[in-house]
């Protein structure tokens, strides 16, 4: 297959996976349609960003994407690659949704479903995103009474998108939160992209994190001890997220 370690990259991502007998097969460089061999090629940037990006990370083996699965559809793969990248493109422009929202977004989905294949890649982008601690552990716990007023808000709009239970009072709620209609409109359509991912989670029986790994990862990253990722954030400098807790190497 393409899908190689760039130098220095060590990790074998669908060795990962050896686990599930779900996993589509990665078909060889050799079975590519040569109609299909450029999105075949584009997908290959990105899991070759990935495998570079995080193979350092404790909990690398933890960290699933259910759009590896894909490259058995060099097509599908590319779409879904496409999509992301354009919604992502809003990410903390004025009037659209933040990179907080964008994360709580993962969280909900994944603590609700049960799949917790997205937690070890996207808890650390929560705390970058500046999400306190405290949310992330009442949202794992069903403790939502704990949250804010602006958190069960977009708790709320989470979950009427994914089950097709929108309301008037949560949807002008959002837009009046957002300050545009297109950003309710742009928050929606993340949070079913983002459902895609975590149903391929469960259709291809991706890796999870563990319970107790789990906590070992939020005690890491509460104590600065845990590498954090670069948040994409497309606004003006002054809205840039501040991380909950920063990481400190030395620590």
């Amino acid at each position: 297959m393409t899908a190689k370690a760039h130098e220095g990259a060590d990790w074998d991502i669908i060795a990962d996976r050896s686990g599930s007998s779900r996993f589509p097969k990665v078909p060889d460089d050799s079975e590519i349609l040569p109609e299909e061999r450029e999105d075949w090629e584009a997908f290959q940037v990105r899991y070759r960003k990935v495998q570079e990006d995080k193979h350092e990370l404790p909990f690398r083996h933890r960290i699933a994407g259910g759009f590896f699965g894909l490259m058995a559809s060099p097509p599908n793969a590319s779409g879904l690659t496409f999509v992301g990248r354009k919604i992502i493109e809003q990410q903390g422009k004025p009037g659209s949704f933040s990179s907080a929202d964008h994360e709580m977004i993962d969280l909900v989905l994944s603590f609700d479903s049960g799949h917790w294949g997205l937690l070890a890649n996207h808890t650390p982008f929560a705390v970058a995103s500046g999400i306190p601690f405290e949310t992330i552990r009442a949202l794992r716990d069903g403790r939502e009474e704990q949250l804010s007023e602006d958190e069960r808000l977009v708790v709320a709009f989470i979950r009427a998108t994914r089950d097709g239970t929108m309301t008037d009072e949560t949807w002008f709620a959002m837009v009046e939160r957002l300050g545009t209609e297109r950003g309710a409109v742009e928050l929606a359509f993340f949070v079913l992209v983002l459902l895609v991912h975590v149903r391929l989670n469960q259709v291809f029986d991706e890796v999870q994190i563990l319970p107790e790994e789990y906590d070992d990862l939020l005690s890491r990253l509460e104590a600065g001890q845990y590498p954090l990722p670069e948040v994409l954030h497309f606004g003006p400098e002054e809205t840039r997220p501040v991380p909950t807790v920063p990481y400190d190497p030395k620590s």
